[in-house]
């Protein structure tokens, strides 16, 4: 019988105290979710989830013992999934190490030529890719994978997306070590508390903003075949499912924009009346109205994450992220009417930055948290020239940002798969904006209004790191 373990990474330990907000992190579903979907297709099989957040590095690199490792890879992970990937293929030379998750999908090329002990690195989705890998000695008959052929170089294979209808039910049955008791509504007043984490569902996968006007400059998500959404049938099951099996009542749909056209009200004309859930979504400012608020409170909708960003026209113009800024108001308004929380992001550092529109983010943060009861969190967060991203490669085409970040071979830009992203964002920022880091943290500073309940520092614990390589940078 094959044996998978399947490993989501803790943070590394530069980013070990980023901030969720929320209580502590979710299961991680997508590993499940691939789990399920594999064992339906090959039967002898066995798998093993491990959760970095639960289980400590140390320990899951002592019981790494699989025929296949399959390894998630976030940019906030990347070190320790590298080490994962080496200890394994040393206890085990003839493991197949599979690399995977959002970070991955844009490293391919550069993983498997900075680290010999991977075999692959999956692109996108991961459930009939990891099937395959597990099915067939030969790469040549998997897809969406990047992989060395046998003339030692690396390849790329293309295939269609998964029907995600086709994903099947999962659950937490292969987590190695986890207590599923703490979601559970029955044995505690989870339902009420907002700073418990919500459960991840994956029923939306795709933008639709990227789909009808471009990806934003800073966004990394893989452009594959636009959006696909599961059959509302199947997502009720999945959920009931859930609530069933742990009594979780509390769910978080990752997709990138929760109000594609009718879907809400198709969700809602199946969803079975004795079934008592709630919410977390995400949506653009402008995709909520009074036509669908209130088919998303029937739904169980409690809390949005409205993707703001920046407030600033210009900035929002270069980022290709233009919606109706004086739209937000309104929006947070409304939801405060329908008793609906929410989450506003803030990014800062975004070319075009300057004293004066940070400034003015701030304000607006602040005039709105005052206003509103219904803003429970704000995430103030550096923005982040992900590899992937069209800022990424402006900044790769930049003579100048590469010679400053090579800094004469120490590293490279074109090939290196441990970015230094801080580094990259402060040359990005000294180059395509008006003002330093410094000043941008000076303000963020500033008190905000006593009416919010959580702010979330998305900088962690990056802020003295980040001035002192200002500095250095400056020098």
């Amino acid at each position: 019988m094959t044996k998978v373990q399947l490993i989501h990474p803790g943070n590394d330990v530069k980013y070990k105290h980023l901030k969720t907000g929320y209580s502590s992190y979710p299961p991680p579903s997508g590993l499940e979710i691939i789990a399920s979907y594999v064992e339906r297709c090959i039967p002898k099989i066995r798998f093993e989830i491990f959760d970095g957040n639960v289980t400590s590095h140390n320990e899951i690199l002592q019981r790494l013992d699989a025929d296949v490792v399959g390894i998630t890879d976030w940019f906030t992970s990347h070190s320790n999934a590298m080490e994962i990937a080496r200890v394994a293929k040393i206890k085990n030379p003839n493991s197949k190490i599979v690399i995977g998750g959002p970070n991955a999908s844009n490293l391919g090329e550069r993983i498997l030529l900075n680290n010999p002990e991977v075999d692959f690195v999956a692109f996108a989705d991961g459930e009939r890719t990891l099937t395959q890998i597990i099915q067939n000695d030969s790469s040549a008959e998997i897809r969406n994978v990047w992989f060395r052929g046998s003339d030692r170089k690396i390849h790329f294979s293309s295939g269609p997306d998964i029907n995600i209808n086709d994903l099947g039910l999962f659950d937490f049955e292969h987590l190695y070590e986890t207590d599923m008791r703490k979601y559970d509504s029955k044995e505690k007043s989870y339902f009420d508390e907002i700073d418990m984490t919500p459960i991840p569902i994956s029923s939306i996968r795709g933008c639709i903003k990227a789909v009808k006007y471009g990806s934003c400059t800073y966004c990394t998500i893989p452009m594959t075949n636009g959006v696909r959404v599961m059959q509302p049938n199947l997502v009720w099951r999945q959920i009931r499912h859930l609530y069933e099996k742990y009594g979780i009542r509390k769910f978080f749909e990752t997709g990138d924009s929760f109000t594609i056209g009718n879907y809400p009200e198709k969700l809602l004309e199946a969803k079975p009346k004795d079934l008592d859930v709630s919410f977390r979504i995400y949506a653009n400012p402008d995709t909520i109205s009074l036509k669908n608020i209130s088919i998303l409170k029937s739904l169980g909708v409690q809390e949005i994450f409205i993707g703001i960003e920046t407030v600033d026209k210009d900035i929002l113009q270069l980022a290709n992220k233009n919606y109706d800024t004086s739209s937000i108001e309104k929006t947070v308004q409304l939801l405060e009417e329908y008793q609906i929380r929410v989450f506003l992001p803030f990014l800062f550092g975004l070319p075009g930055e300057t004293y004066n529109s940070v400034n003015g983010n701030y304000d607006f943060a602040q005039y709105l948290i005052s206003k509103y009861s219904n803003i429970d969190r704000l995430l103030i967060s550096l923005a982040i020239p992900l590899i992937g991203s069209k800022w990424f490669d402006t900044l790769l085409k930049d003579d100048d940002i590469v010679t400053c970040y090579n800094e004469g071979g120490l590293r490279s830009l074109a090939t290196d798969d441990n970015i230094e992203y801080e580094r990259l964002f402060l040359l990005s920022l000294h180059k395509y904006c008006h003002l330093s880091f410094g000043d941008i943290y000076t303000i963020l500073q500033k008190p905000l209004s006593q009416n919010l309940k959580g702010r979330i520092g998305g900088f962690g614990c990056l802020e003295k790191y980040v001035v002192e390589l200002e500095n250095e940078i400056l020098v």
